[in-house]
């Protein structure tokens, strides 16, 4: 799933999953979705969309999202989902950095 993402991929993936388990109360709500994955996208690409060049910015994040938002949204899901019940089968109960460690194991290739 993950371990094919090319390093921009994975780069917004990370910002993107890291954001749904620190605001897991968020993850059902898609605008909020589409705003991580925006921003997210912007720094994966390294764009700054305050910039005097912004809607230019704003462009390039609008065309990386038609072509890859739902490969990406619908695998941060899958690792959400595989985080969470990780997390649940620990005994003794886990923190933010133990989720975290746990996701990013899928763009490392530890975890498929």
């Amino acid at each position: 799933m993950v371990g094919a993402f090319d390093q921009t991929q994975k780069r917004c993936f990370s910002g993107l999953i890291v954001a749904m388990i620190e605001n897991s109360d968020q993850v059902r709500d898609m605008e909020w979705i589409s705003e991580q994955f925006a921003q997210t996208a912007a720094m994966a690409l390294d764009l700054d969309l305050e910039a005097p060049d912004g809607p230019a910015a704003v462009e390039a994040v609008q065309t990386y999202a038609k072509e890859h938002m739902s490969t990406i949204v619908n695998a941060a899901f899958g690792v959400f989902a595989a985080v969470a019940q990780a997390m649940q089968a620990r005994e003794g109960g886990f923190s933010f950095r133990d989720a975290v460690e746990e996701a990013l194991g899928y763009v490392k290739g530890e975890k498929s």
